[in-house]
């Protein structure tokens, strides 16, 4: 049940990660590792449908986006975003 979880979680996260990507408002290392961390998400999650008794470790792959998550929200908390003055 919890890897039907990670399908609705992923493509919504790879798209944000891009758009951060893309507007420079954080770091893009932190922005790329965002995109790798939920594509892998999203990519054992179909593993894990696919495989007929997948091994114990793969669903544990959505661990991968917690440090993403957490270094967005301190780095906007504490940083802030980069918006160019017009």
């Amino acid at each position: 049940m919890k890897a039907m979880v990670y399908t609705q979680y992923g493509p919504p996260g790879i798209l944000f990660c891009y758009l951060l990507l893309k507007s420079n408002y954080i770091p893009r290392i932190l922005s790329a590792y965002g995109i790798f961390a939920y594509s892998v998400t999203l990519i054992g999650t179909f593993v894990i449908f696919l495989l007929p008794s997948p091994p114990l470790w793969l669903s544990y792959v959505g661990i991968l986006v917690l440090p993403a998550e957490l270094a967005f929200v301190f780095w906007l908390l504490i940083k802030g975003a980069k918006i160019p003055e017009q």
